[in-house]
């Protein structure tokens, strides 16, 4: 693999070039503007990674502009670079190239093929920051983000063809949920990736840009809607999320013991004679064990029996008002938090007919 300085011209690109040469310390000690990965050539052995800076990890090297374009077989690996423009075309034929890109910071990422080739990329993001992604139809087979971030991207509206031929899944990035601090403007890059996840039956990832689609829409709505809105993303992360509703449900369940054991108590609901002889019989212990087992006990029951829709006998009662307000809310809640999970799994795991 061989490096071009613009200032070098045309000449070297038309020499004949017998192998790929990776040389690191020209890119760390020369000021390079311009780089071209290109022409019909194999890769050998595992591939190549080519670093920005190898001495110094915490540093990157400034590329203008990076073209990738006609390498077949094997990897090509892309380390610590800050790019103004990368053009990435035509890796690989039948997806024997994984072009990887890790902790690069990337100002514009074009994606695109001829049509009349058919190839398609592979392309694997690890830590990448990239400002704006631009997407061609029927370009990746495979795409893998980890990590990073994404603040804008362009790609066909759903009535043209898919830019995605396979599989897609973006962990833990980050995707600009308003467009008051980031490049994005309004919902229909979200609404087109959606559309275009829901195609290859990726629900897990068509649920996630359903979110990002109406934390953006939100922006917009009135004020009683922007206020269920954020409620309906911080509790289930509208319905993508199934954590958010058990962990809340969770929460509601601390604070309830520890109402019920510091602060206002539970009572018996029955003489103490029917408590003994079974695993009730903890309830009526004296001192702190009875008193934290009541607390934990009393505090299921508006999960178990929200409302007292499974019958109104309990084996506590809530010691004041206060408490009893409480527990009514939980009940309220722990419902919905239920409701939610169950709603979040049946998207997650359901199949289209």
């Amino acid at each position: 693999m061989k490096f071009f300085n613009q200032q070098d011209g045309d000449d070297n690109l038309k020499k004949e070039q017998k192998s790929f040469e990776v040389i690191n310390n020209t890119i760390s000690n020369e000021n390079i503007s311009y780089l071209k990965f290109t022409a019909e050539r194999t890769i050998s052995g595992d591939g190549y990674v080519v670093n920005g800076d190898p001495e110094n990890k915490n540093s990157k090297k400034d590329i203008s502009l990076i073209y990738i374009e006609n390498i077949i077989q094997n990897r090509l690996e892309i380390n610590s670079f800050s790019i103004s423009q990368l053009f990435i075309n035509e890796l690989g034929d039948g997806g024997r190239v994984a072009l990887k890109l890790v902790n690069c910071d990337i100002a514009i990422l074009n994606i695109y093929v001829h049509k009349e080739r058919n190839r398609r990329i592979n392309l694997i993001l690890e830590n990448t920051r990239i400002g704006e992604l631009n997407l061609q139809s029927n370009t990746i087979e495979y795409f893998h983000v980890k990590g990073g971030c994404i603040l804008n991207l362009t790609c066909n509206p759903p009535n043209e063809p898919n830019p995605f031929i396979g599989s897609v899944s973006f962990e833990n990035v980050f995707f600009p949920r308003n467009t008051k601090n980031f490049p994005l403007k309004d919902p229909q890059p979200y609404r087109n990736m959606r559309h275009h996840m829901s195609e290859l039956e990726n629900h897990q990832m068509a649920n996630l840009f359903h979110s990002l689609e109406l934390a953006i829409e939100r922006e917009k709505d009135v004020l009683t809607n922007k206020i269920f809105g954020y409620l309906y993303e911080w509790v289930s992360d509208y319905g993508a999320s199934t954590l958010r509703p058990i962990l809340w449900l969770i929460l509601f369940y601390v604070i309830s013991v520890y109402m019920a054991y510091t602060e206002y108590g539970v009572s018996l609901a029955y003489d103490k004679s029917l408590y003994k002889g079974s695993w009730r019989a903890i309830l009526i212990e004296p001192h702190e064990i009875g008193m934290v087992s009541r607390a934990f006990v009393y505090s299921i029951q508006p999960i178990l029996n929200p409302l007292g829709i499974f019958g109104v006998r309990s084996l506590l009662v809530p010691g004041n008002g206060y408490l009893f307000v409480w527990s009514l809310l939980q009940s309220i809640f722990s419902v919905t938090f239920v409701a939610l999970t169950i709603f979040a799994l049946r998207r997650r795991f359901k199949i289209s007919q």
